[in-house]
């Protein structure tokens, strides 16, 4: 049973196809640890417009994916880039919010076999 995760939304979306799902968690799996990197960095430089635009980008993938801890602290530091928060604000929402994108991969990798087709 997956404990940070629920893919429901994503079998509905694409009719129960295990193969188009595998690839959907391959993709996710993949880019996730590049954006949690690329917005960590533009929390630390106060860019602001970027950080924003990668939360909207990945919001959708957690919402499909079921990683709705994520999504929540996403919203809040969706709120934070608006609103051209301090970054000490954020920092602790950010901690939280990749550890529940980490622990979601993590576990997926390991349910789905990702590890291996990533190389």
């Amino acid at each position: 049973m997956a404990l940070y995760y629920n893919l429901g939304s994503l079998y509905e979306k694409y009719h129960n196809d295990a193969n188009l799902v595998q690839e959907y968690l391959i993709v996710f799996c993949k880019e996730a640890s590049k954006m949690l990197k690329k917005m960590k960095l533009g929390i630390e430089e106060k860019k602001h417009d970027e950080v924003r635009k990668l939360v909207l980008k990945i919001q959708p993938s957690l919402e499909f994916l079921g990683i709705d801890e994520a999504f929540d602290e996403g919203s809040s530091i969706l709120l934070w880039a608006d609103s051209c928060g301090k970054k000490k604000e954020v920092k602790e929402i950010y901690k939280v919010f990749k550890l529940h994108v980490k622990n979601a991969t993590k576990e997926l990798k390991k349910d789905f076999s990702i590890e291996k087709k990533l190389r």
